[in-house]
């Protein structure tokens, strides 16, 4: 892209995030954004997740394995009602930060990047960029912005900055870098979260919406309602029979039904009639908006996803964030929340008939949707990280 009067210089920006593809997701739009601008984008992260990724200039995976073969749904995972993300540190801390502050910090000493774009748990990346002297930008991930996860953090993020040789940060201003951006609607917030100068910005999909012979599949048919099924790409293999059970419960119903199973999990083990169609992956910008009712695992991304289309959501909850999102899309009244241990076919057929047929749900989705739509569009967060790359060179 050219740069003319009045348009920035070219950067260079480094994203990273922790852990699995939900951590990416938020990152996308804004990578995207700024690679239309013609800035220079690094990705960092897990390998089999990076290496998936085109358009950046250049790929730094880390060093863990390629990826896993059809494992299967495995047992359910049964997440803790009382308390979101209860590993927390075990999960983000340790190992995995200290090997992420050393991949950054030596990505940083051979890229120079003039800003690094980290998910909010991407601690080692904060600590790597803040030991170079770079900004750094922390995007949510969390939809409803908990941050009840904090003080369980506290002593093992003192140990990770000072095995950098940074100063203590008892206030954990670390976790809030020079700009956060948040990719949800305020109606979303829950009670936990930390009151911060954030700037949010319209949600979008992490994948481009192209073209899928199944989404032309969802769309297609006589049937009066259609519901798109996913369990994400993390809970996907922790999720036991879980699958099966929506699957004949939409059944009963005059439903079109397509369900993405994730990485790990065989398509074929769930089968497939005239009514139910599986795939191992389909871009959700190119379903959600056919969709009638969403059945998942809630997710941040796809709930609000579903959200951004107007689409009301049953929530089957496995962990981290999911009861919080579960509970968020009642109260706003776009949504159910089933145990995914003990809802019977019948009672998630049950839920969905409900989203697909009262009117105030419709009304609270189109609420959501109107509010994400006056959100600014993530070109607002380039420019506020322009600027922060024009403020370090000048």
């Amino acid at each position: 892209m050219l740069h003319g009067v009045g348009m920035p210089a070219p950067i260079r920006i480094l994203f990273s995030f922790a852990r699995g593809r939900g951590h990416l997701g938020p990152l996308m739009p804004l990578a995207r954004a700024a690679q239309a601008r013609g800035h220079a984008t690094d990705l960092t992260g897990t390998r089999v997740v990076v290496l998936a990724q085109t358009g950046f200039a250049r790929l730094h995976p880390d060093a863990t394995g390629e990826g896993r073969d059809d494992e299967g749904t495995g047992i359910l995972a049964r997440p803790d009602p009382h308390r979101a993300y209860p590993r927390m540190a075990q999960v983000f801390l340790g190992a995995s930060a200290d090997a992420a502050a050393e991949r950054v910090g030596r990505i940083i000493a051979e890229r120079r990047p003039h800003v690094v774009v980290c998910d909010e748990h991407d601690f080692g990346a904060m600590v790597a960029a803040e030991r170079a002297g770079v900004p750094r930008v922390a995007v949510e991930v969390l939809a409803t912005g908990y941050a009840g996860w904090r003080p369980d953090l506290r002593d093992g993020l003192g140990r990770l900055r000072a095995a950098a040789g940074l100063a203590p940060d008892p206030a954990l201003a670390m976790l809030d870098g020079d700009l956060v951006v948040v990719p949800f609607p305020a109606s979303l917030r829950g009670p936990e979260a930390v009151p911060r100068p954030v700037l949010r910005v319209r949600p979008e999909p992490p994948e481009t919406a192209a073209a899928h012979p199944a989404a032309a599949w969802l769309a297609a048919g006589d049937e009066p309602h259609r519901a798109y099924v996913t369990l994400g790409t993390e809970f996907n293999v922790r999720s036991g029979d879980l699958l099966p059970r929506i699957a004949v419960g939409l059944a009963t119903l005059p439903v079109r039904t397509l369900v993405t199973v994730g990485p790990g999990v065989d398509p074929a083990s769930l089968g497939s009639t005239l009514r139910l169609r599986v795939e191992r992956h389909v871009p959700q910008g190119a379903v959600l908006g056919l969709a009638d009712a969403v059945v998942c695992h809630g997710g941040s991304g796809t709930l609000t996803g579903a959200l951004a289309q107007g689409v009301p959501v049953a929530v089957l909850p496995m962990g981290a964030d999911q009861v919080l999102n579960g509970r968020a899309a009642e109260r706003i009244g776009a949504g159910r929340m089933l145990d995914a241990a003990t809802a019977t076919p019948a009672g998630i057929a049950a839920a969905v008939a409900a989203l697909l047929s009262d009117p105030a749900v419709a009304r609270s989705a189109a609420d959501v949707r109107r509010e994400i739509e006056a959100l600014p569009p993530v070109e607002r967060a380039l420019d506020a990280i322009e600027a922060l790359a024009a403020g370090r060179s000048a």
